[in-house]
């Protein structure tokens, strides 16, 4: 969901080896869709973590705990726009006109997915295999309830008429 960069290898891959142990939501692959580029850098006192809008130097040293903190305050800050619709990925939230709505994880996922594919589309297959890749008994029809009731829960919830369309297996979200 987020990419991270920096100019140091080192740096970088000890940062990942940090995050991964309690977030999932990184990758280093600049062509993997994401929602916002943190970059970090490092002197001999502080390390310095940006994206578009936000800087944050920190002082060294520096626990795990504090690192997550300070990301964390960062990444909640993130919303992204489809069209009436602010997203806040890591608070799992979809906020629409005075309302708001906490997807749950499964939820989630799948909404931040089609939103990081929403030019290209995401096949069915790929969004089963990312919502569920423990599952070895492949079912499309789950994949579809849960679909179908995350528009509806959209659609009741914020009252926000949410669609979207399956060509050719892969699946769009449809603007208004």
């Amino acid at each position: 969901m987020f990419l991270l960069k920096s100019n140091d290898n080192l740096l970088l891959n000890s940062i990942i080896d940090v995050l991964n142990q309690k977030f999932t939501i990184f990758n280093t692959n600049e062509a993997t869709n994401s929602f916002a580029t943190l970059s970090i850098s490092s002197n001999e006192s502080t390390f310095c973590i940006e994206t578009d809008n936000y800087k944050k130097n920190i002082f060294k040293p520096l626990s795990s705990t504090k690192l997550f903190e300070e990301i964390d305050s960062i990444l909640t800050k993130i919303n992204i726009n489809f069209n009436d619709l602010s997203y806040s990925p890591v608070k799992q939230n979809i906020f629409y006109e005075k309302k708001s709505l906490v997807l749950g994880n499964i939820h989630n996922l799948i909404f931040s997915a089609l939103l990081l594919h929403i030019k290209s589309g995401i096949s069915k297959d790929s969004l089963y295999e990312m919502v569920w890749p423990q599952d070895k008994n492949y079912q499309i029809n789950k994949l579809d309830t849960h679909l179908t009731n995350l528009k509806n829960l959209i659609n009741q919830k914020l009252g926000y008429h949410f669609n979207f369309k399956t060509i050719e297996g892969k699946i769009f979200l449809i603007s208004n």
